[in-house]
């Protein structure tokens, strides 16, 4: 262990830095009491901040078949699967490397904002869309504040006063 220092507070810990994005690995999904005979989904699976979010592949593998600490960790199907073995883990190396390099181009734009929301969005593979729509703050405060005005949410006062010391 090392004694590391936090920058913002500037007080001393002991420990590694916490990463600033997580790796996603594949688990399989088990009940607690397992066939040997059945077939179990394999599952993707993020933990950020100790919240879990998994995501279905639609492949499904014998427990035999399935080894969790093959690909460095990140589990792997067995040769004695199928013959597609290779392609399928093939399949399972690059979604999830698609996501994880996804994950850490947006921690590059947008450092220390990734939640369990927007991994939820890479996973879906859903278009990331922000609540002010990419405008600028003044843009986007005075649009709010006309549709407030105009739905009568807000009076004519306040409406005149934040607006003059907005524009």
């Amino acid at each position: 262990m090392r004694i590391l220092r936090n920058n913002k507070t500037n007080k001393l810990y002991m420990g590694r830095p916490k990463r600033l994005y997580p790796l996603g690995k594949y688990r399989l999904r088990t009940p607690k009491v397992i066939e040997k005979d059945k077939t179990y989904p394999v599952e993707l699976e993020y933990t950020w901040n100790r919240q879990v979010i998994r995501k279905s592949t639609n492949v499904f593998v014998k427990v035999a078949d399935w080894n969790q600490k093959g690909n460095q960790g990140r589990g792997e199907i067995r040769a004695s699967h199928s013959n597609e073995y290779k392609r399928l883990n093939q399949l399972l190396i690059n979604r999830v490397d698609r996501i994880d390099a996804q994950l850490a181009e947006y921690n590059e734009k947008h450092p220390c904002q990734i939640t369990a929301e927007i991994i939820n969005g890479f996973l879906a593979d859903k278009p990331l869309t922000r609540k002010d729509q990419g405008k600028d703050f003044v843009e986007f405060t005075m649009a709010r504040l006309d549709s407030d005005y105009s739905r009568n949410r807000i009076g004519r006062s306040r409406f005149m006063h934040t607006s003059s010391g907005i524009g």
